[in-house]
């Protein structure tokens, strides 16, 4: 008697476990916010993860070539060809949002939850800097261990192309000739980045121009 008595008690303890586990987990699962959810969905496409995965490998790579090469991390302070590559490896990265932005659920933006410019424009930016930011992050540091003034030059230039790509990318333009203008605008950049310090507000002008183009065309996404 005293045995089966026993035996149920350590049945009913252990559903008592289970059910309390299985309980945490659907709290946890409903947790999860479905605004990231639905972003996550329409921004991360096959070309987006391909692209962030290949910038990251060539960032690394770069890196550990460049840094088995040198003897002391100050032959590299007047480097200014590592800032160059470094910038256009990311920048190649952040086209891939270019492709993303055709695979929103624009029939749903635009019928049972229509919303701004902004909006959108506020996604498009999370979602890079969610991918990249700590990869940019990464950059920052490592430059500031080789020159202050090409870090901060640099970011500046890596910043005007992120922009520039969310711009373009919004743009109802052709898929082919967003990335002509995209790639166009990234030499303009790199080249300018060579020259003097005070060529660098010219490359103000294309984000002004661009966020102009993107902000009165966005809703014509709608009409796809």
């Amino acid at each position: 008697m005293l045995s089966i008595l026993l035996s149920f008690f350590i049945m009913n303890i252990k559903y008592l476990f289970l059910n309390k586990n299985s309980s945490k987990i659907k709290i946890e699962k409903l947790k999860i916010n479905p605004i990231i959810k639905s972003t996550l969905s329409d921004y991360l496409s096959s070309d987006f993860l391909i692209s962030f995965l290949l910038s990251i490998v060539l960032f690394i790579l770069y890196f550990i070539d460049t840094a088995k090469d040198i003897k002391n991390i100050y032959e590299l302070k007047n480097n200014q060809s590592i800032f160059i590559v470094i910038t256009l490896i990311f920048s190649v990265g952040f086209t891939s949002i270019i492709g993303s932005i055709p695979n929103i659920n624009w029939k749903f933006q635009s019928i049972v939850s229509p919303n701004s410019f902004k909006y959108h424009y506020k996604r498009t930016l999370l979602i890079l800097c969610g991918f990249f930011g700590w990869i940019i992050l990464l950059f920052i540091i490592f430059g500031s261990f080789i020159n202050i003034m090409l870090t901060i030059k640099y970011l500046y230039c890596l910043l005007i192309i992120l922009f520039t790509t969310i711009n373009i990318s919004l743009t109802i333009s052709h898929m082919i000739i967003k990335l002509f203008i995209q790639t166009i605008f990234i030499i303009i950049t790199l080249w300018i980045s060579t020259l003097h310090i005070g060529f660098l507000p010219i490359l103000l002008i294309p984000i002004f121009i661009s966020f102009i183009k993107a902000k009165n065309e966005y809703r014509e996404w709608y009409l796809i």
